[in-house]
Parts: C-alpha cells; sequence; structure tokens
C-alpha cells in the first residue's frame, strides 16, 4: 500500500478502539488532519485540521489512499 505521496503521507494509528490514519505533510512535519473509519456510514472519513487547505494533488492522494483502505477491505 503506498503510504507517502509528492506532498502528504499517512501514518497509522490505532487505539483499543479504532484504527486511523494521521495525514501529514512530510516536507514541513506538519498535521494536517486525519482518515477515520465511521460505523455508523460504513465508510472513511477526511478530517482536516482548522486553518489548512488543500490543492487538487492532496484531494487526489487522500482519495487515492481510501480506494487503496476500501480495496484491503474487501480482501
Amino acid at each position: 500500500m503506498k503510504i507517502k505521496y509528492k506532498y502528504i503521507e499517512f501514518v497509522k494509528r490505532e487505539t483499543a478502539k479504532e484504527i486511523f490514519w494521521n495525514i501529514n505533510n512530510h516536507k514541513y512535519e506538519q498535521y494536517l488532519g486525519n482518515l477515520q473509519y465511521n460505523p455508523k456510514w460504513k465508510q472513511w472519513e477526511f478530517c482536516p485540521e482548522p486553518d489548512t487547505g488543500f490543492t487538487q494533488d492532496c484531494l487526489e492522494y487522500i482519495i487515492h489512499f481510501i480506494k487503496q483502505l476500501i480495496g484491503e477491505e474487501a480482501h
């Protein structure tokens, strides 16, 4: 699974109750938000930090990563 992209990377975090992925800008090591699974909706949610902006490229990377997560769940 690809976790590092041109501008951002995904870092897996786990608690006793859930798994989520932090999204970081790897050039500046800045936390941008996370992806977390919503069991009620049965979907991954993107939860950005306040006052963060995302280019089209970054949003496409996030979508690509979510599609990878969905693909892993299917297997």
